[in-house]
């Protein structure tokens, strides 16, 4: 990860028209906010790197209404809004538009009060202490105050985590995870992507039976799939599925329904030895790799009728699209196939698997020859040699030719 290369923030050109135009819409409206941005965007200026997505923090103004306010006269789309939602741990209401191709989401600060016997919270506007103790880590709990352009770390900690590479919660971190479970796999996908190091009783947190449970049964389906999908897609996407691992958090995202084998395990460790680097495809080759123990005759009914219990995964418990649920299932039900002519390659065969995966044939091949071959290494050249016997045939592409009859029938 990239070191603090400065305690300042260096706004760029459409940044700092953005700011005064913010700062030029209190003062038209006679309105004494505070304005500042919150969260990711200052932790990555601070480390360099680009954000495209803006938090701006109110502290005595609904988001909406302000979005409103500064949305007459300019051009920006619609505004939409995400409504608060205590019992899906989505606390705030916030109003998000797209103002010259930056999304733009204008949210309060928060506290959160408990009434007795109640674990849903009384949402109230909050100070910036309490709205930075309510982040999921210290190095999201940052702001850039508009007004006095000034970086400000109520929580004391969050710049020199930055600096450090640790992973802290800025409250307790049972208290941290049980209000939004879903912070422990937030934790772990920056953990990944910025290489912190994960306090103790952080990780002891995240291994907790208590919050695991809330995890899988709390939070949607789609707000877990969404992080998932981040990890495999972000830097550091091995570690991301180590972390989940280690951690026993595997069954949350591929969620299993109850009285079927859990053969994930053995799909991590399959998994584990495949070394591809970070791309756009990673999210076939690994969550195909991590489902490959399970064979397409375990079924499951699904609206009475059965359903492979690897597409239900990609489908329920991934929520994946038809198109993406299809590309991960058309792998799977071709890596025994792939098996076979590792033995014995026989061209017309594999023929018809590259017709039906496309360009995802090789991550079959990848998947096909690690299971195969125990030693990765081994693996690896007998993966290269099926791949280069593909391509002496001429058949890689062969989906993309036409059929030499077109017959139509009347």
């Amino acid at each position: 990860m990239s070191q603090i290369l400065s305690q300042k923030i260096q706004l760029t050109d459409f940044e700092d028209e953005l700011c005064k135009d913010l700062l030029q819409v209190t003062h038209n409206n006679n309105l004494s906010t505070v304005l500042r941005i919150a969260g990711g965007w200052v932790r990555d200026k601070l480390l360099g790197l680009e954000s495209h997505d803006i938090d701006i923090a109110l502290d005595n103004i609904i988001g909406e209404e302000f979005a409103k306010i500064f949305s007459q006269n300019k051009s920006t789309s619609s505004i939409g809004k995400i409504k608060a939602n205590p019992e899906a741990s989505k606390h705030l209401e916030t109003a998000c538009i797209r103002y010259k191709n930056i999304d733009l989401d204008f949210v309060n600060l928060r506290a959160e009060d408990y009434l007795e016997d109640s674990r849903i919270p009384t949402i109230k506007i909050g100070t910036p202490l309490e709205d930075a103790l309510r982040r999921d880590l210290t190095i999201n709990s940052l702001f850039y105050n508009i007004n006095t352009q000034e970086i400000e770390d109520f929580t004391g900690f969050g710049l020199d985590d930055l600096q450090q590479k640790i992973a802290r919660t800025p409250l307790d971190p049972n208290i941290t995870f049980l209000d939004d479970p879903l912070r422990v796999l937030r934790t772990i996908r920056f953990a990944a992507r910025f290489d912190l190091i994960i306090l103790p009783e952080v990780q002891q947190a995240i291994e907790s039976k208590t919050i695991f449970t809330c995890l899988l049964h709390k939070i949607s389906r789609e707000r877990i799939a969404k992080e998932y999908f981040l990890m495999i897609q972000g830097k550091n996407h091995m570690r991301s599925l180590q972390m989940l691992y280690n951690s026993g958090l595997l069954p949350v995202i591929f969620k299993i329904p109850d009285g079927y084998p859990d053969l994930l395990n053995e799909g991590y460790s399959l998994v584990s030895k495949i070394n591809r680097p970070s791309n756009d495809n990673n999210f076939f080759i690994y969550t195909a790799g991590i489902l490959a123990y399970y064979d397409k005759e375990i079924t499951i009914k699904k609206n009475k009728k059965d359903m492979i219990l690897y597409e239900y995964i990609t489908l329920e418990s991934l929520k994946m699209s038809h198109i993406n649920s299809q590309a991960v299932c058309g792998i799977l039900g071709n890596v025994n196939k792939c098996i076979e002519n590792f033995k014995e390659f026989k061209v017309l065969e594999f023929a018809e698997i590259i017709r039906e995966l496309k360009e995802n044939w090789e991550f079959c091949v990848v998947i096909a020859g690690h299971m195969m071959f125990e030693d990765p290494c081994e693996a690896e050249q007998k993966i290269c040699a099926l791949e280069l016997t593909v391509r002496t045939w001429n058949i890689d592409r062969c989906f993309e030719d036409k059929p030499l009859l077109n017959v139509r029938t009347r």
